[in-house]
């Protein structure tokens, strides 16, 4: 319960309270074209949350239901950032990179429920598969790191001219 109030916390501070002191909140993302980096933003806080499993004293609170939504809601802001991404006029290393940090998550999925479907033919395919996942979850990490230094040398790139 606890991390489904943390997460509905999280939503409310990236969608509806207002950035940088301009007023408008939900509207003003929704028809100015910021909604990718809301959804970027959340999408890596919650990527941060769910790491926060692995620490054995808090791993209880990601048991059971909470962690399903946590789950699903990872793998909604992953579909909507690739959509969000691919119809933005966004070019260049800046849109492969939010491309890869949309990707990796399903692509974990993917390889999750292959991984699990061929586990019973043949034991080391749950081996190959972690792997296969670890390398994603870098991969989304690294692209994560990417994409704001990118963002940020876009942003300064802009003021300075």
């Amino acid at each position: 319960m606890l991390l489904l109030v943390l997460l509905i916390a999280v939503l409310v501070v990236l969608f509806v309270v207002p950035f940088r002191g301009e007023s408008g909140g939900i509207g003003k993302l929704l028809f100015k074209g910021s909604m990718i980096w809301n959804v970027f933003w959340s999408l890596a806080v919650l990527f941060g949350i769910s790491l926060l499993g692995l620490v054995p004293g808090l791993a209880d609170l990601f048991l059971g239901a909470g962690y399903a939504v946590l789950f699903l809601a990872i793998i909604v802001l992953s579909v909507a950032l690739v959509i969000l991404t691919r119809r933005s006029g966004l070019k260049g290393s800046i849109r492969t990179s939010l491309l890869v940090t949309g990707i990796s998550p399903l692509a974990i999925l993917v390889v999750f429920i292959i991984g699990s479907a061929f586990y019973e033919v043949a034991s080391y395919a749950a081996d190959i598969a972690n792997t296969i996942i670890y390398g994603l979850m870098a991969a989304f990490v690294v692209s994560i790191a990417v994409t704001i230094y990118l963002k940020n040398k876009l942003v300064r790139g802009i003021g300075s001219s």
